[in-house]
């Protein structure tokens, strides 16, 4: 090869590589709530029991992350359903969903794998797991996640997250508006099934919250694409000059 083509081959792959630098940023869904020792459970308002009583009625916000560019395989089966699943994947990995929640007296849960435990999650039988799927049928439409991180074969420690909204009938294609993460609202006022999420974080003595709340709010943040820097554009300029040059020789 010649270092003319050697050159030219060189500017391509640099120019190829600045083209394609990835923005990819994990989606984001804030969640607010009410906590309650009643929540809607299968039609029916179900009586639970909270590890702090005192916080029947208040508010709490939460951030639900989901880094779906992390997964091997894109599990969307129709335009109506769209199911990403630990156990479905090749690598088996849970990492790519957290979840964070403001506790009323200031505190704050992370429901993660960021902070290892014992005895480990991933041992047999795992409890190291996270699912979601989103639905959008004109008679029933749901969100669900579930997030686990926690000692299965120990009582304690335990890691644990989940959301359960659910309608049908009417107004069922109200609770989403279509089966695309990256592009669904969700409105859990139209939750007329089930409409809950149970967040529970113990350490090794069994010390910690559990409580459940009703969902009031469910928005996905949106994300800015960040703009080329002057740096790239002047380096993409550059390049195309050098090309072009390499051409004429």
């Amino acid at each position: 090869m010649t270092l003319k083509h050697y050159c030219k081959y060189l500017v391509l792959f640099i120019a190829l590589a600045l083209a394609t630098t990835s923005n990819a940023v994990p989606l984001t869904f804030e969640v607010s709530g009410t906590i309650s020792d009643k929540i809607l459970n299968s039609s029916n308002y179900e009586t639970v029991s909270l590890s702090h009583p005192e916080w029947n009625g208040l508010e709490v916000t939460g951030t639900l992350s989901l880094d779906l560019e992390r997964l091997a395989i894109n599990h969307q089966t129709t335009s109506e359903v769209t199911l990403h699943n630990k156990e479905d994947e090749p690598n088996r990995r849970a990492d790519w969903m957290s979840f964070e929640i403001t506790n009323p007296d200031g505190s704050n849960i992370l429901i993660s794998d960021s902070t290892p435990i014992y005895p480990d999650p991933d041992s047999y039988p795992p409890a190291n797991d996270a699912s979601t799927f989103l639905t959008h049928y004109v008679n029933d439409s749901a969100f669900y996640v579930s997030r686990d991180y926690s000692a299965f074969l120990e009582p304690y420690p335990r890691n644990y997250f989940y959301i359960a909204l659910l309608a049908m009938g009417g107004n069922a294609d109200k609770l989403t508006t279509g089966a695309d993460y990256y592009n669904a609202m969700i409105y859990p006022e139209f939750a007329n099934i089930n409409n809950w999420a149970h967040v529970a974080q113990f350490n090794e003595a069994g010390v910690g919250h559990e409580y459940y709340f009703t969902i009031t709010s469910l928005k996905r943040s949106e994300v800015e694409v960040s703009e080329p820097s002057s740096l790239l554009i002047l380096m993409s300029g550059l390049l195309l000059i050098l090309l072009r040059k390499l051409d004429t020789l």
